[in-house]
């Protein structure tokens, strides 16, 4: 079975050389959007365009980790509107322009967990209207155990569980480290997020090819570890990835 993949190594570069750039600014999270510049920039994995309208999208009552604020200290501006940035506009055009792509892992710091789609909502495999494209349903997504889940068919949940698998075994076997495997919303509710965004593409219009998607959120607890432990968090992940696409490889999805 071919399997097309693809790398896109660092997606904010700007953002990054700007927090490499000073001590002070080693937490800084966002892009360099020039009309930010003096807050925070923008959170690029707040800007993709599913459930980017969280105050329509989301329960009131729902803690959606994202902001309209530029100003926001927890550095979660999301844009002022999906795709603003050329940065996720980069990630849209590759998924548009390669066909073939399956697969989207987005890389991030520092829990320890590779998590699958959803992020908006805990899962459910039994209603398939009950999905982010039914605005029945504004209002009153990302409250934990209520009436509303997103849907996933059985099948796509299972494959993505058995990659995201696959991809903590080999993590552990390197030197015995433990990443939990879940579902994005298990960290928190999440809006406009790439991993949601690259697989809601093929339920929003099924002519596009379905992309499954993942985030890595690597390391334990450290934002920025040293060296020492750094490379030992790369020789993980790499493993992490290879398996991922091994396994991919073997066995397709729906």
């Amino acid at each position: 079975r071919r399997v097309l993949f693809r790398s896109f190594p660092v997606v904010n570069p700007d953002g990054k050389a700007y927090s490499q750039s000073d001590p002070s600014r080693r937490l800084w999270r966002g892009n360099r959007n020039l009309e930010n510049v003096e807050c925070f920039g923008v959170d690029l994995n707040r800007n993709y365009d599913l459930a980017w309208d969280f105050r329509n999208v989301f329960s009131a009552d729902a803690l959606v980790a994202t902001s309209d604020d530029p100003c926001d200290p927890r550095q979660t501006y999301r844009g002022n509107s999906p795709f603003s940035e050329p940065e996720t506009s980069n990630v849209k055009w590759l998924f548009d322009e390669i066909r073939g792509i399956s697969y989207y892992v987005d890389i991030h710091c520092a829990v320890g967990a590779i998590y699958f789609c959803w992020g908006i909502d805990q899962n459910q495999t039994t209603d398939p209207k009950m999905n982010f494209t039914n605005p029945d349903y504004n209002n009153k997504r990302g409250v934990e155990d209520d009436e509303y889940s997103e849907y996933i068919s059985s099948q796509d949940h299972e494959y993505a569980r058995y990659l995201s698998s696959s991809f903590a075994d080999a993590v552990k076997a390197v030197r015995g480290t433990i990443y939990t495997v879940g579902q994005s919303y298990d960290l928190y509710a999440t809006s406009g997020a790439g991993d949601d965004y690259a697989y809601g593409r093929h339920t929003a219009n099924n002519e596009r090819n379905k992309i499954f998607g993942f985030t890595v959120e690597f390391g334990k607890d450290e934002f920025q570890p040293q060296w020492d432990e750094m490379e030992k968090i790369i020789t993980e992940v790499s493993s992490g990835m290879v398996a991922l696409c091994l396994s991919a490889s073997k066995k397709s999805g729906t």
